[in-house]
């Protein structure tokens, strides 16, 4: 039965391996990218995460400016709840691919749940200006009610806020008692 399964996953990996080595052979990949491309297929069907993560790693050494190893790199960041990580990710996804839809967008939803109002809404507004973009409208409104509603705080807490003059207590206000 084990031979039967490590048959089983040799050959799918072979077979993912030329797969893979076809598709990127027309975009100039180098044999070594190549072969941890495969191997990170192959882990992502097996379910196999710290392997993916090892090979996400030493892909974006090869090719530190690929979009999207950043961004898929970012998902499974994100699927193993390494918050601070996967925006690192999509980040750098969002500066190496300025003008991909998806990545802007998926940057700025990240950016609404990390609570930075501004940079989602910066995001987020830059995204729905894309083709496809519209899809994002709704995290555009929530980060900017967000911003509204702090602006509005930080505006009640100006106006709560004691006068420079109110240093301790003031002069006694005289009153017809003090006659007496």
């Amino acid at each position: 039965m084990t031979f039967k399964v490590t048959t089983a996953v040799t050959l799918l990996a072979l077979a993912l391996s030329l797969a893979v080595e076809q598709a990127h052979a027309q975009i100039g990949t180098s044999r070594k990218e190549q072969i941890h491309l495969s191997l990170l297929k192959c882990y992502e069907q097996m379910g196999k995460t710290a392997e993916q993560g090892q090979e996400y790693a030493v892909l974006l050494a090869m090719r530190p400016q690929d979009g999207a190893l950043h961004y898929n790199y970012g998902h499974l960041l994100q699927t193993l709840g390494n918050k601070k990580g996967a925006l690192a990710q999509f980040k750098a996804a969002a500066q190496y691919s300025p003008g991909n839809v998806d990545i802007q967008g998926t940057y700025g939803q990240m950016l609404l749940y990390a609570g930075d109002y501004q940079g989602a809404y910066n995001k987020l507004g830059a995204a729905m200006q894309m083709a496809g973009g519209e899809r994002y409208k709704a995290g555009f409104t929530a980060a900017q009610q967000y911003l509204q509603q702090q602006q509005q705080q930080r505006l009640i807490n100006q106006q709560n806020a004691p006068g420079p003059a109110s240093k301790g207590p003031g002069a006694k206000k005289h009153t017809d008692e003090d006659d007496e």
